[in-house]
């Protein structure tokens, strides 16, 4: 039997919404940073990435506010697991959780492999920084 994965029930989950104002982002740019951040929840517990239409179809069809919710759940469940994580794992979410942000802050986003080869190159802590900070700012432009 398979285990059951918090990040899976996350995504496919809906929750409350709550009536906190965030930033501006466009539909389509929060349907996209929805599908990178559900990956690196997923490669960073051990799992397969999610089809990325998929997980974008999700987020299109659902209340923007909800989406932004699952996304702070996600945030929380991934933080935790980073540092039990293998560096593989954590350099393929580093470059998921990289797309997040520059999809959501700045409209673009990059080569995923790139990115890996990036965090591999980097010592642990300095990626592990860039993580903890790139989870933050993603926390605090959803509440």
């Amino acid at each position: 039997m398979r285990k059951f994965n918090v990040v899976k029930a996350l995504i496919v989950t809906c929750f409350v919404v709550s009536s906190a104002p965030a930033q501006a982002q466009t539909r389509t740019a929060m349907a996209e940073s929805f599908a990178y951040l559900a990956n690196a929840g997923l490669v960073i517990g051990g799992e397969s990435p999610m089809d990325s239409q998929i997980l974008i179809n999700w987020a299109n069809s659902t209340n923007t506010r909800e989406v932004k919710n699952v996304m702070l759940k996600l945030i929380q469940a991934s933080q935790s697991k980073f540092s039990s994580a293998s560096s593989d794992n954590a350099c393929q979410a580093y470059a998921y959780l990289k797309n997040t942000r520059y999809r959501l802050f700045e409209g673009r986003t990059e080569d995923h492999s790139s990115l890996v080869n990036t965090c591999l190159n980097m010592d642990e802590p300095t990626y592990r920084q860039q993580i903890d900070k790139d989870l933050s700012d993603l926390f605090g432009s959803l509440s």
